[in-house]
């Protein structure tokens, strides 16, 4: 017999992330999403927020941005240098308050984008400095 238990948890943001991942049929992309992040990124979860992000070129499409084509060396993208130049913060995932972001975020960079999960799917790219004025110096003390 073993000692091992399951702990049933309450809900939050990750578990919010995890039927995400789930419902959409990207089960299998999980663990990826949660070591591209980590090791390139941003990876945060707490009971209030849970944030996926990761540094990329806005030139490169959604399709290989979604695919990490762009870390991928033997992809055509490693040899265009598009990889070298990171001038987006790629928000994979993001449940809890917009402003969060900002106070994990380790560095500026011109953009920021994300999809949208109302019905379109289209990456949307803003100017990163315009974002972080809208949510995070309104609620900054």
């Amino acid at each position: 017999m073993s000692n091992a238990r399951l702990v049933e948890l309450p809900g939050g943001p990750f578990e919010d992330f995890l039927l995400h991942m789930s419902n959409n049929g990207d089960a299998a992309w999980t663990w990826s999403y949660l070591e591209m992040c980590a090791r390139f990124g941003v990876l945060y979860s707490s009971p209030e927020h849970t944030l996926l992000a990761r540094p990329v070129n806005s030139a490169i499409p959604a399709e290989d941005l979604r695919a990490f084509n762009d870390l991928d060396p033997t992809h055509a993208l490693a040899s265009t240098g598009l990889t070298d130049r990171h001038d987006t913060w790629h928000i994979i995932y993001a449940c809890g308050n917009p402003s969060f972001f900002f106070d994990l975020c380790p560095y500026d960079l011109e953009h920021v984008s994300w999809h949208r999960n109302k019905g379109n799917e289209k990456l949307r790219v803003h100017n990163f400095q315009k974002v972080k004025k809208r949510f995070h110096d309104k609620s900054s003390p």
